[in-house]
């Protein structure tokens, strides 16, 4: 590595930018694996009946989502049959 009195200063700010970069992305990755519910890192608070709650819930707001109705083509559907 070269001595630093040979890195030009104009290099000294994107230093520090890639530093709070790398500290910043650091933070978040440990933030999301540390208090993650869906993520399961060993047995740390598992909970063997998550997984069916979220099943029942994706069903019920499948059971209760309203069919897509097209309406740009209504117009051939509801058109008279031609001979």
């Amino acid at each position: 590595m070269p001595p630093m009195t040979s890195v030009p200063i104009e290099v000294y700010p994107l230093v520090g930018m890639i530093a709070c970069a790398l500290t910043f992305g650091t933070y978040v990755a440990q933030k999301e694996l540390l208090t993650d519910k869906d993520l399961r890192l060993g047995s740390r608070g598992y909970d063997k009946d998550h997984w069916q709650h979220k099943l029942e819930d994706s069903q019920n707001a499948a059971a209760h989502k309203e069919r897509f109705q097209n309406v740009f083509y209504q117009h051939i559907i509801d058109s008279p049959k031609l001979p």
